[in-house]
Parts: structure tokens; sequence; C-alpha cells
């Protein structure tokens, strides 16, 4: 097939998911016109790092496959009857053999064959490409039969769905207001404090916390040919950050503030105490809204889903418990699901943050010069405070009964321990 020399900037996105990993091959006009290679749309990654393009005719109002996808989307969800939908070039050209495919109320159009498989996979749409890309006997779609036959293969590899790479393109800006105040040894006290107001930016990043990146959405592109559509603060992205540590003799016993004349009992009982100290706290850490079981745009993984209005104020606020949201179905109504090329709003909400107070109290025992015992009591998360980890939120957009729910915490319950060493 050609194209008019006027339409020589195109692109080829009609591939294994909706994307690709590869920058498709783009056939220079000759004499006036641009040939497409035949052989389908290319499989992911290529040995050749090439991409074949799908044999269609590209108009001056050309739509590519994200596009023509969503609009058909966008109908399904406004349940416009199958009847009511026009032709469209893009599905007329790849799937014009469809014409007069009857599902029992008469025949349809190419454009109209492709809107009911569209209709049976809503927010799905990747899965509705694979019933029209595959041969009838793989898909058992009714499709691509006999007497409606296309070539097969021109979205989806013949031999795999899915393929990983790594690449060095992704961006990420860190910037930030540092404050540190140290004080030496005196009066009995000696400590640090630390305050960081700081924003991180990146196209995806993961929470050390987390599992490998194979497992979850976080880490990885979903729409490969606009990675930067993900980009957001990182999801360890803390506006605040406060942390301070201390030691401090307590000023009582021989020769201190309190009792300085004590004598010798009474100053092994109250005098040489030290009191030790981390302090920790953070503000939120971010929240994503999942997409659930849908996959509109990469056929392996779901993505985001989209915010598409203001959350009231006061929803989003954490109140007490396990629940994230004052109000979760007020925050679970701003979103929406996901259209065919997008993925998603990232990080677009705040969950807890980290908050931690340990503390230690000691003291030595000396027997003589050499020999002493000392006595040592820790408390570990002295308030009992709970913070809960964003990560284990219930954030799915198709689940909300338990939207907004936590399953584990960032904290511990208090710990205490005492110990007694010999030192010599």
């Amino acid at each position: 097939m050609a194209c008019d020399s006027h339409d020589r900037l195109f692109r080829c996105q009609a591939l294994s998911q909706f994307s690709d990993y590869v920058v498709p091959e783009i056939v220079e006009p000759e004499s006036g016109q641009a040939s497409f290679p035949r052989g389908g749309a290319p499989g992911r990654a290529e040995a050749t790092h090439r991409a074949r393009c799908v044999d269609v005719v590209i108009f001056a109002g050309w739509e590519d496959d994200f596009t023509a996808a969503a609009n058909l989307s966008k109908l399904v969800g406004k349940g416009t009857p199958v009847g009511n939908v026009q032709p469209v070039a893009y599905w007329e050209n790849l799937f014009g053999p469809l014409t007069g495919t009857d599902f029992g109320s008469g025949p349809l159009t190419a454009t109209q064959v492709v809107y009911s498989i569209f209709q049976q996979n809503q927010f799905n749409e990747t899965n509705a490409l694979f019933a029209l890309d595959l041969p009838d006997s793989q898909s058992g779609a009714g499709l691509n039969v006999p007497g409606h036959s296309y070539p097969s293969y021109r979205f989806y590899h013949d031999q795999y769905s899915a393929l990983y790479a790594w690449r060095t393109i992704g961006t990420s800006d860190y910037d930030a207001l540092q404050v540190s105040l140290h004080r030496r040894f005196s009066a009995g006290l000696q400590g640090d404090f630390n305050y960081t107001f700081s924003k991180s930016m990146d196209w995806t990043s993961q929470a050390e916390r987390l599992p490998t990146s194979g497992g979850n959405n976080y880490a990885q592109i979903i729409n490969t040919w606009k990675p930067d559509q993900l980009r957001g603060v990182s999801d360890f992205d803390t506006t605040h950050q406060v942390n301070a540590n201390w030691i401090y003799e307590l000023p009582f016993g021989r020769n201190r503030r309190f009792a300085p004349s004590a004598n010798r009992a009474l100053d092994t009982i109250i005098g040489g105490w030290q009191l030790t100290g981390l302090f920790r706290w953070t503000s939120g850490f971010p929240i994503s809204i999942s997409d659930g079981d849908n996959w509109p745009t990469n056929w392996d993984i779901s993505g985001f889903a989209t915010l598409q209005s203001q959350i009231p104020a006061g929803a989003a606020k954490h109140t007490s418990g396990p629940f994230a949201f004052a109000d979760p179905q007020a925050v679970l109504s701003a979103f929406r699901f996901a259209y065919p090329g997008e993925s998603g709003s990232r990080n677009p909400l705040r969950g807890d943050g980290y908050f931690s107070l340990d503390a230690g109290l000691g003291k030595s025992f000396p027997v003589t010069e050499r020999i002493s015992f000392r006595l040592r009591w820790d408390v570990f998360n002295v308030t009992n405070s709970v913070r809960f980890d964003t990560m284990s939120m219930s954030n799915r957009i198709d689940n909300p009964d338990s939207f907004g729910v936590y399953t584990r915490t960032l904290t511990d319950k208090r710990v205490m321990q005492m110990a007694l060493r010999l030192e010599f």
C-alpha cells in the first residue's frame, strides 16, 4: 500500500500490548510515495531492532491504534448501541474482511464488529485486540474465519505475548533543602538534629520495602511509546523528614546538679545514668490507585486508574485505624478506568508517613578499676505509635468494598529489652 508524500510523518503502533520497546522502521518515500514493508505489525524487540508496520492506507487525518481504541472505549462507556457506531477508517482498513459478519442481529461493518468485541472486553482492550489479531483456531472468538479472513499476528507476536527489556532512558530529579544542627558534648548533652524539605520526581521507581518489580506495576513502563506518562513524585518521596539522636547524662549524683554531695552508696544508685534516644518522622508516602484486573494499554501490566476530578476537601484525610481515607467512596469516585494508551495517574495521593521514637537508659557499676557491670534498658517505639504502609492499602478501583483499607504497618509494636553486661 502507499500514502501521499505529504503524509510522511507517521507512527506505527499496532503491536503486542499496544506498545513496544523498539523504534519502528520508517521507510522514506520514493517518487512521492511511502511504502510499507509487508508482513503485519511488529513483534516485540526484534533482533534487528526494527519494527514492521501494519499494511494499511494512511490518510491525512489518520489515527494511531491507541486513539482509535480509546474512542471506541468511550462509546462503550456511554452505552452506544452497535448499530449507531459509524465506520472508522482505521478499523475498516485493518479488519475490512470482517464486513458483513452477523452476530445474530444482521450484517455489521468492520468497525461495528470490532466495537462488539470491545463491548465484551470493556477496560480490557488489549484482550479485545488479542481476539481480533489471532487466528480463530487459537482465539476461539469466531473471527478471522473462512470468508472473513485476514492476516494474523499483526499486533501480537506469534511466539510470545510479552517481552521485558531494560533501557537507560529514564529521568529523575531531586531537589532538597537540608538543615543540620550538631551539639558537641557539653553540660552532659550531645546530639544531632536534621531536617529535609525535598521533592523527588521520576518516570518510575520503587520503594525499598517492596518485592522485585516483576510482581507489580511499580518500576515498569506501561506505555512504551510515551514513557513520560508516568512522571510524578517518586514512590519513596517524602516532602518533610526530621530525625534526631542524643546522649544525655542525667544530672543526679556526686558532683552533679542534683545531690552533688551524695555519699558513695547513694551515688551508686542515682548517679551515672545515661539517657539515649533516636527519633524519626516523615510526612506521608505517595499512593497510586490501581486499575485492577484491567489491561487497556499493556497486555502484561494493568497500570493505574486515572484521576478525572478533584477530590473533595477532607475526603482523603486519614482519620484513625486501618482506614486510609475519611471518605473512601468520595476518593474512589474521583478516579476512572484508564483508556487505551493511558498509563493512569501515578502517586496523586498521600498516606501515612513514618514515625519512631526509641530510647535507652543505662548505667555502669564499677566493681574494680578494670571490672564493671553495665545495666541497660531499651524501649523501641516508646509511644507505641502506629503508622500504616501505603503499599499495603487496598487500592483497586474495581474493588470498592475494601478500598482504602490498610493491611500492614510500617511500625512495630512497642518492644522493651533489658541487659546486664560484665565488662573487663
